[in-house]
């Protein structure tokens, strides 16, 4: 009788997370365009939008309407690796081939900028921010997931991780989100970390190079469709978008607005729920 009733509650749990899968049903209304050659793009949690020009790789914020509000410029180290904007008020900008990092305020003014060489870490292929203001990033020469300080001082890393990694692997992305970290490998997928750097999982999502995760999805391109993979019930989901066009390079989603990168202009949605 209890092995009964443990069937039906695990079969009832199944079929909620199932169908909370198959009703993420989302229409979307056109706004505007933001007309600019890009290299990248990010949103913040305030749905400010930063678009990394392609031409001198500067960054510049708009308002979720469209309003160009700061501008930054750096044209001394080439073209730009990463942007992470998760905390509105720290940006994150990262020159791969110059192992820079620079820390932005809310305006795109400069707040702090040190190279990890100095602190000890080389030839760093990916960075993001903490959710308590410092640096995520993963060392190569010692094959571990370590959070630091722009001191250099080793707040917190992983264990050897090159028996689950390998070697000679290609970190492309590193992403902090409601306190799990999640480390993507192209060839192999998205592995997950705690705050700690003790792993969690690997989402078996391979030739991704743009994701996002975002509630209880992790939103990406394949194919020039947009996808979500939904967490509960490890459901992959297609997501209507019939304005999504040929050469689509990111999409990033917020809480009311969609954004779509084209190489030349960024498209901006309305989401409609």
């Amino acid at each position: 009788m209890i092995q009964k009733y443990i069937f039906l509650g695990i079969s009832y749990l199944l079929s909620w997370q199932l169908t909370c899968a198959q009703e993420l049903n989302l229409k979307f209304e056109w706004l505007h365009t933001i007309k600019q050659n890009s290299h990248f793009m990010n949103i913040d949690p305030l749905q400010h939008l930063y678009i990394v020009d392609q031409e001198d790789q500067s960054i510049h914020k708009y308002s979720p309407k469209g309003e160009l509000l700061y501008v930054y410029s750096n044209n001394n180290l080439g073209e730009l690796g990463y942007l992470d904007a998760q905390n509105p008020m720290q940006i994150l900008a990262y020159w791969k081939d110059y192992n820079e990092v620079v820390i932005l305020d809310r305006t795109l003014s400069l707040r702090s900028q040190f190279n990890l060489e100095e602190l000890g870490f080389y030839q760093v292929p990916a960075v993001c921010l903490s959710n308590d203001r410092h640096i995520w990033l993963y060392d190569p020469d010692n094959f571990r997931l370590v959070k630091t300080d722009g001191n250099g001082n080793i707040l917190v890393e992983s264990g050897d991780l090159s028996n689950l990694l390998g070697t000679d692997v290609n970190v492309h992305t590193l992403v902090e989100k409601d306190n799990e970290i999640y480390m993507n490998i192209p060839e192999e997928g998205i592995f997950v970390f705690d705050n700690l750097g003790n792993y969690e999982q690997q989402l078996h999502l391979k030739n991704i190079s743009s994701f996002q995760v975002h509630k209880e999805h992790l939103f990406f391109l394949e194919e020039n469709k947009l996808k979500a993979y939904h967490f509960p019930s490890f459901q992959t989901l297609d997501i209507p978008l019939e304005t999504l066009k040929k050469g689509v390079l990111q999409i990033k989603i917020g809480v009311e607005y969609l954004f779509i990168r084209y190489s030349d202009r960024i498209e901006t949605y309305k989401i409609k729920k």
